[in-house]
C-alpha cells in the first residue's frame, strides 16, 4: 500500500484518488487470493473470504459468494 501512496503523490494525485487507488488495489489483490483459493481448498477460501469481504469491492465478491457464500453474505 505504501508504494501505492508513494506512486499516487509522484503523480500529484490528491489523497482522494490515492485513497481510492489504494482500496481498489487492496480491493483486487484479497479478490484474486481468494479465487485462486477456491479451486485449492474451498474451506480456507471461505475463511479468507469472511476476513476480507469488508475490504473487497462488490463487483468483486460475486464468485465469491458463490462459492464462500451459498445462501448470501
Amino acid at each position: 500500500m505504501d508504494e501505492l501512496r508513494y506512486q499516487g503523490e509522484r503523480r500529484g494525485w490528491d489523497a482522494g484518488r490515492t485513497d481510492a487507488v489504494v482500496c481498489t488495489g487492496l480491493s483486487d489483490l484479497y479478490a484474486a487470493a481468494v479465487e485462486a483459493a477456491i479451486g485449492h481448498d474451498p474451506e480456507r477460501a471461505a475463511k479468507l473470504y469472511a476476513h476480507t469481504r469488508h475490504v473487497i469491492q462488490p463487483e468483486r465478491q460475486s464468485a465469491a459468494n458463490a462459492c464462500c457464500c451459498p445462501s448470501g453474505p
